[in-house]
């Protein structure tokens, strides 16, 4: 067994060899976390506004499809990510197929992701889909 004097300097080595493991795999788990954050609140933002534009009349002014966009673009606004701009970083696509009574309203978002440390590698898009039928008022 060696001496306590011998292994003085130990412990420091020790630190210095796991400190930068410990703060990359702290940091990608911030990553990730954020990543999945967004993604769900993203996917949550075209969805409702999906469903808004889907529950008005598909012949009124403004159409469903400038109404769903218009919600998306808002919900997206309040989480800080713009997509008003006349830039390719955030693109809101709506579009209806399909014929009465089964008319679909289908919403798509593509949107730039900034992650929060860039030390490790995230996707650098997050983007979401989905579709709603559209609701006949009568």
């Amino acid at each position: 067994m060696a001496s306590p004097r011998r292994r003085r300097g130990t412990h420091v080595i020790e630190f210095a060899l796991v400190t930068p493991v410990f703060l990359v795999l702290t940091i990608g788990i911030m990553d990730w976390g954020w990543y999945m954050f967004t993604h769900a609140t993203v996917k949550a933002a075209v969805y409702e506004g999906c469903r808004t534009g889907a529950v008005i009349d598909p012949d009124s002014n403004p159409t469903p499809e400038s109404v769903a966009a218009g919600d998306i673009r808002a919900r997206l606004a309040s989480l800080n990510i713009s997509c008003t701009g006349g830039d390719d970083r955030c693109v809101v696509q709506t579009q209806r197929s399909g014929s009465s009574p089964e008319e679909l309203l289908l919403c798509a978002v593509d949107a730039d992701y900034r992650s929060l440390f860039e030390l490790v590698p995230t996707p650098v898009e997050v983007g979401t889909a989905t579709q709603v039928l559209l609701e006949i008022q009568q």
